[in-house]
């Protein structure tokens, strides 16, 4: 029972991790993708945890059984530091840049340090390279145990390094964030290390997912606070995004009717609730890959990732539908109506972020003078 102390912060922050994953199943932040991407890595975390412990449990069993065991979770907790490592670089992936088309590479990556990792084990069977045990089945540190944490956080070096390279097609504030955050677990890993005993990978991991589920999972870095929506600088960074990956995608603009009277006449606490009503039409009309974003007043944008401007047209006329069936609700004593233009940008474009919003911001008042 002696060695239970030695663990009680990692049954904590299992408790923790138990709570977190409770409240992301019953609250939904963001996008059903990103809060999917939020649950592996708790899940991967309190995994990673519950290893930890039940290696320790057999800390200094000299029993047969005792050193099977002792043996057994220790091999187990190396192979899998590349699984939370994983999950952590495919949520802050998604999170910074929203692609998913470098999901398949950071994927294969790993899977390759899992399978390195393996043949270090098998080998680190024979000789203890990696890590062995005392007469007394006391955990050692072999002479290349350093290799372990190469493998472990060496891709999460590699990646926050790509992440500063690309920092100019995402926000500035979630950047610094990432690399932030980062820091503490490999921090922690370092001290650990070098001091056998200590157990604070994976509370600090945990702490780490606290503080990331805080900031992007309520979206406080990257959302507009009145409607939810992303924000304009936001879209800046996603549009120069695509651009620079030769994508095509459609810009829809859409701008509310006689907006202004409406906060003239009724005061500006009801234009806010026209502009929370648009919102949620919107984000109940969008595709998971497509993006909303509103951009200041009564302006709206949608990113819609299409090859062609049908996909743009569709939405922005489904959207028109919708906003109908509302007003046939009669929830206001007034009813909304929307103008919307629409502009597509083709693979090979040599256009900017200005000229592309400079086209569509045409297309719309074209329709609304019509």
């Amino acid at each position: 029972m002696e060695n239970l102390y030695k663990f009680d912060l990692s049954v904590y922050a299992m408790l923790l991790l138990v709570v977190l994953q409770i409240i992301i199943w019953r609250h939904s932040y963001g996008s059903s993708r990103s809060n999917k991407l939020c649950s592996i890595v708790v899940i991967a975390t309190f995994i990673a945890l519950g290893v930890e412990i039940l290696s320790w449990i057999y800390e200094g069993d000299i029993s047969p059984n005792g050193r099977k065991m002792h043996r057994i979770f220790n091999t187990i907790l190396y192979l899998q530091f590349s699984f939370p490592a994983v999950a952590w670089v495919l949520y802050f992936e998604y999170k910074t840049f929203g692609e998913r088309h470098k999901t398949k590479i950071i994927v294969i990556s790993f899977v390759i340090v899992f399978f390195l990792a393996i043949i270090l084990v098998v080998i680190n069977h024979f000789n203890s390279m990696i890590f062995g045990f005392s007469p007394m089945n006391h955990f050692e540190k072999g002479p290349l145990g350093y290799l372990m944490g190469i493998l472990a956080y060496g891709p999460v070096l590699f990646y926050v390094l790509s992440v500063i390279i690309r920092r100019k097609f995402a926000d500035e504030r979630i950047i610094k964030t990432v690399v932030t955050i980062c820091i503490i677990p490999i921090s922690a890993f370092l001290i650990q290390m070098n001091h056998l005993g200590l157990t604070i990978i994976w509370p600090s991991l945990t702490l780490v997912i606290l503080v990331t589920y805080i900031l992007f999972e309520t979206d406080s870095l990257q959302k507009d606070d009145l409607t939810g929506l992303y924000t304009r600088k936001h879209l800046e960074k996603r549009v120069k995004y695509l651009l620079s990956k030769k994508q095509e995608f459609s810009i829809v603009m859409i701008d509310l009717d006689h907006f202004k009277s409406v906060n003239d006449t009724y005061g500006h606490p009801v234009g806010d609730q026209v502009l929370k009503v648009v919102a949620s039409i919107i984000l109940s009309n969008v595709k998971r890959r497509d993006e909303a974003f509103r951009i200041g007043g009564d302006e709206f944008i949608l990113l819609v990732q299409e090859d062609n401007k049908t996909g743009g047209i569709s939405i922005g006329n489904r959207l028109k539908e919708e906003i109908r069936v509302f007003n046939r609700k009669e929830f206001l004593p007034f009813e909304i109506s929307m103008t919307f233009g629409v502009y597509h940008s083709h693979s090979n474009t040599s256009e900017t972020y200005s000229t592309i919003m400079t086209n569509v911001d045409k297309k719309m008042y074209e329709k609304k003078k019509a």
